[in-house]
Formats: structure tokens, sequence, C-alpha cells
């Protein structure tokens, strides 16, 4: 316990024990402890006592230097504090004095100010004596509102002038007179100007009314006065009977385009309000109905188109009216097509009629580019509906495609359909798609039928045997009679085969029908080829005779196609490479099948097949075909090929 309280010491010294713990240790400790721990105090306080001796001797000298220094700080101090005190003193005093100068120069201040309110009252009040006297003299209606603005101005500046007695009465009764002389004489010269349009005047007028800020007033004023009497007219104008409306109508328009180029000479804000006006008077006042429509949207609206910006709220006040005029004129032009019968009526005679209808209503409006372009839009709605008419008309079954030695009754009302169609679209190429769409399929249907007809006709060729005769054969005599029946047919609607090219579609398909099914005959034969050439040559006259365009041109070239000449036949232009090969197996012995043998076909399936497909898949078709000839040549272990044979591979190659 003593060891430990002894160890302890330092510690505690230096605050690292709790007071209270250690203290209570000391007391517990018996006397042999005590009288240590006593020692080992002492000890510490003579230490003590030694080095605070020892740090007096070191720093005594030291301290002795610094005292003259501190004394002379202190009397500095001393010296200071006198010369504030005595700052303190004169700051206080002057602080009175100026305070005291302050107060009488505020009061003199505001005696400066009182005079300084008289005297400008004074000339305020004097400039208000010339000014009146001035305004007596001063006819000028601009000089005149300058002034009583100016008076005006001076009376708001300073309002003790009223108080003045001498200029009391001159301000309540002259200045009132003035401002309302001037505020009249400027709205009589500004009707004046409007009224003679004399912009000088008008321009005169406003300046003096905006200077006393009476030009809005006013202005309001005019407009309503201006849209009060235009809606009289309108209203007159919409009460009166037809003929009288037709007469006052020119005087209307002359008022209402007299109106707006006075709003013109007034401003924009004017214009604007003014035009916005009219636009509602006349949505209002002008039925949609009136006889007089056409004319009031026609005279109205080149001068609405001529006035620029504002134009766009007059013309919308004409688009009720342009749009019953489009209305009431497609309606016309339905009730001309609804009593035309088409079935029975003259084509020329009702392409003339609907022709004519048309033109006129567009006439009606060829003034006026907005109206053209949808009165184009009802020209195209009737011919639409004209194609409606046409197309349940129209009788396209099997029988009334048959091109006969004679006409059927359904088919001269077709032909004149045709004819009626083909007149609009002369007439009316932008307008007429859909009556081109009715008229091609139409003839499309024809001209089906008739490739039909020519189909079955010329591939008898390969049924029918003859013998060595010079004459044609009985399929071809009666090819030559159907062609003069398609001849026939064609007349009565020659304008619009012409148009379409269908004639030339059927001639150049009479052409290619024989051809290709001539390609299917074995011709190694002289005398097969002969009969061929002739019944070729008489087909070639007979389109000829016809006139009927080609475009083979001059079609006697292609005779040489069956001519035992090989060279001269590959050199006949225009024929597809696919006819010439063929031409080439045709020409060639047994050995080397037809194209429609190769596949088992009959040569009505294969021509069938051929006009279906493209000449690429074609020339693939005839490749295999010599390909598998080539195959069996080899598997039979044969030395030769047919003649022909390295023509039709050369042939071959160039079409790939």
């Amino acid at each position: 316990m003593a060891g430990r309280v002894d160890d302890q010491l330092d510690d505690f010294l230096w605050g690292k024990n709790d007071v209270s713990d250690y203290l209570k240790k000391v007391a517990e400790c018996d006397t042999s402890i005590a009288d240590s721990l006593n020692r080992k105090v002492a000890g510490l306080h003579e230490t003590l006592d030694k080095q605070l001796r020892k740090g007096v001797e070191t720093n005594l000298p030291r301290l002795l230097e610094q005292v003259p220094a501190l004394q002379s700080l202190e009397d500095t101090l001393h010296s200071v504090q006198m010369r504030m005190t005595s700052v303190t003193s004169e700051s206080n005093r002057l602080a009175t004095v100026c305070e005291d100068l302050t107060l009488k120069l505020r009061e003199q201040t505001k005696q400066l100010e009182a005079t300084m309110m008289k005297r400008n009252v004074a000339a305020d009040a004097q400039r208000c004596e010339e000014l009146f006297e001035s305004l007596e003299k001063r006819s000028d209606l601009v000089k005149k509102a300058e002034i009583t603005a100016e008076i005006k101005e001076i009376l708001n500046d300073n309002k003790n002038i009223r108080k003045i007695g001498w200029l009391k009465n001159m301000i309540d009764t002259k200045l009132k007179v003035a401002e309302n002389e001037i505020r009249r004489g400027g709205a009589d010269e500004l009707k004046r100007g409007l009224a003679s349009l004399n912009s000088s005047m008008v321009v005169s007028a406003r300046r003096a009314l905006r200077t006393l800020n009476y030009l809005d007033l006013e202005l309001e004023v005019l407009l309503s006065s201006s849209v009060v009497e235009l809606d009289k007219k309108l209203m007159e104008l919409s009460n009166t009977a037809p003929e009288v409306a037709n007469k006052n109508l020119p005087i209307v328009c002359a008022a209402i385009q007299s109106h707006l180029e006075q709003a013109s000479m007034l401003g924009d804000t004017y214009k604007k309000k003014f035009s916005e006006k009219l636009a509602r008077i006349i949505r209002s006042r002008v039925p949609s109905d009136t006889p007089y429509a056409l004319r009031f949207v026609q005279q109205l609206g080149r001068v609405f188109n001529a006035k620029g910006d504002n134009s766009t709220a007059l013309n919308d006040s004409l688009r009720p009216l342009k749009n019953s005029l489009l209305s009431h004129s497609l309606s016309r032009l339905h009730n001309l097509v609804e009593e035309n019968d088409f079935s029975t009526s003259h084509a020329n005679a009702f392409v003339d009629l609907i022709n004519s209808a048309m033109e006129e209503e567009m006439r009606k409006v060829d003034w006026d580019a907005d109206l053209r372009l949808k009165m184009s839009a009802n020209i195209e709605k009737c011919i639409e509906i004209i194609a409606k008419k046409l197309e349940a008309n129209l009788h396209l079954q099997r029988d009334d495609l048959l091109l006969g030695d004679r006409l059927t009754a359904n088919q001269m009302i077709n032909y004149r359909l045709i004819q009626t169609a083909d007149g609009i679209m002369k007439r009316w190429p932008s307008e007429s798609n859909s009556v081109a769409a009715v008229q091609k399929e139409t003839l499309d249907a024809i001209v089906t039928g008739v490739k039909t007809s020519i189909r079955d006709i010329v591939a008898r060729m390969h049924v029918e045997t003859r013998g060595m005769t010079k004459s044609i054969a009985p399929y071809m005599q009666e090819l030559l009679t159907y062609i003069n029946h398609i001849d026939m047919h064609m007349a009565h609607v020659s304008r619009a085969v012409c148009h379409s090219h269908i004639l030339s579609q059927i001639a150049d398909y009479v052409i290619d029908s024989f051809i290709l099914n001539a390609t299917l005959v074995r011709s190694h034969d002289s005398d097969e080829r002969k009969l061929i050439i002739i019944d070729f040559s008489r087909l070639l006259e007979a389109v000829r005779s016809m006139e009927w365009p080609s475009k083979y041109g001059d079609t006697s070239r292609l005779l040489h196609l069956f001519e035992s000449d090989v060279e001269t036949m590959l050199r006949v232009e225009g024929v597809k490479k696919s006819i010439f090969i063929q031409l080439l197996v045709s020409d060639s012995p047994s050995e080397l099948p037809l194209p429609n043998q190769s596949v088992k076909w009959t040569p009505e399936e294969y021509v069938k097949w051929y006009e279906e497909n493209s000449e690429l898949e074609v020339l693939a078709f005839l490749n295999g075909l010599v390909t598998s000839y080539n195959t069996s040549v080899v598997s039979r272990g044969q030395q030769h090929y047919v003649e022909n044979y390295p023509r039709i591979v050369k042939l071959l190659q160039n079409a790939f």
C-alpha cells in the first residue's frame, strides 16, 4: 500500500489520478508510510525552491533592464489620454455649432423653395396667358391642338395655377371650349379627308386628334358608323327582290371598297379591326344561297385579294359563299349526269353536253385561283359519278366480248360508253383518272377476249390436215375473217382504240401467236415450210390492209423466219431468242423433241405457258431441253448431233 502511494505521488501531482481516491489511500496508510510520504513532499518543496531561486537569479537583470521602457510607456499613455480628452471637448463644441447652422439652412431652403414655387407659378401663369392669346390668333388645327396640349401639360404639372383668380375663369371656360372645337374640327376634317381620299388632310386631322389623345376615341366612333352603314346596305340588299339586288350590288360593292380604302389610310390597327367587323357582317347578312352570291364573291374577291395582309379575315368571310357556289355547281353537274340515260343516249351528244357544262362552271370561277382548284375537284367528283354510271351500264359477260359479223345491242352500248369516256378524258385529262380506269378495264377485257379467240383459232393449225394445195388453210381463213370482225368492231371505238394502242396490241399478238404456234410444227420438210409461209404471208397481208400499227414495222421481213436459209432467218430483227431456238428445233429431225413434246404437253398448253412466263424462264426451259437432248445422245453412244445443235447452243450461251 505504501509503495503504491509513493509511486503514485508524481501521477497525482500531474493530475493523472483521481483526487478523492488518492487522498483516501493516504489517509488509510500507516505512520511509516506517512513519514516517507512527508519526506518525499519536503524533498519536492526543496527542489522547487532551488529552481525558483535559480530562475530569479537568472532573469532579474533582464527584468531590471525593462523598467525604464515601461516607465516611458506609462508617460506616453498619460499624454495621449490628455490629448484625446481635449479633442473630445472640441468635437462636441463643433457638433453643436453644425447643428445650429443646419437648422438655419433648412429654414432658408424652405423659404427658397416657396419662393421658387411662386416664381414657377408666376412663369407658368404668364406662359398660359401667352398660350391662350396665341390660341385665339391661330387657325391651324394642328397648331391649336399643340397649344392646347401644352396648356394642359402645364396645368397637370402645376396644380396651383388654377387658384390664380385672373386665370381661373380662362382655364375653366376657354380651355374646354378650345378642346371641344379642336376635337370636333379634327373629326370633321378626318371625315372630309376620308371622303375625298385626301391623305394630307387625313394625316393632319389624325395628328391633331392624337395630340389631344382623342384619336382612338374618334376612330372607334368612325369605325362604328362605317360598320353600321355597311350593315344597313347589306341587310337592304338581302331583303330586296333579285332584280333590284343585282342592280344595287355594284353600288354596295363600291361602298365596301371605298370603306376599305379609307381604312387603309388610318393605319394597320384600324384596318385590321375594320376588316374583322366587315367580315362578321358579311357572314351574318349575306345568305349562302342568295341569287347574287357569284357576283358578290367575284366582285369583292378581287377587292379583298388586293388588300394585302388584312385580307385573310375578309377572304374567310367569303368562304361560306364559295362553298355554297361549289355545292350548287356540283349539284347541277350531278343532275345532268343523272338525267342522262347511258344505255340509249348518243355518246357525242352527252360528251358535248357535260363538257360544256363543266367548262361553264370553270369559267365562272376563272378569276379566283382557290375556287379554280376546288372547282377542278368538283369536276373530278362529277367525272367519278360518270365513271360509276359507265361501269354500271357496261356489259362484259363472255358473250358480249365475242366479236362476230354483227354488233349486238350490248356491244353497241359498250362502244358508246367507251367513246363517252374517251371524250371526257381528252377534255379533262387531269381529272379523269376514274373514267380512264373504267375505259382501261373495258378495253382490257375486250383485248383479252380477242386474244383468247385468236389463240383458239391459231391452235387449230396443229390438228387440221390438208394436201399440197397452195390455198390457205381453213383455220387461217377463219382467222382472216375474225380479223375483219375485229376491224369492224374497233371502228366503233376508233378514237379510244387509237389513244390506247389497242390495235397495235392486237396486231402484235396475232403475229406473235402465229409465229409461236408455227415453231411447234415440225417444218424439217420443205413442203410443210411452204404451207406455213403461204398462211403467214396471207396473215401479214391482212394486217397491213387493216393499217394496224405494229412493233415490227415492215412485217414482210418476218417471212424470212420460215425460209430454208438458217443464216437469213437468224438475221431477222425484233424477234425473241426463244423463238429462234424453237424455230431451229422445229427445223430439226424428230431426234430433238419439240418443246411441248419434251414435257408431254399439247401445243395449246405450251402456248399458254409460254405467254404467261418471262423470256428468261422460257430460255431456261429450252436450255433444259437441249441439256436433256445432249445427255440422250451421249447415253446412246451417238457420234453426231442434229445439224442445228451448235447454233442452238450458241444462242443459249449468248442469252445467259
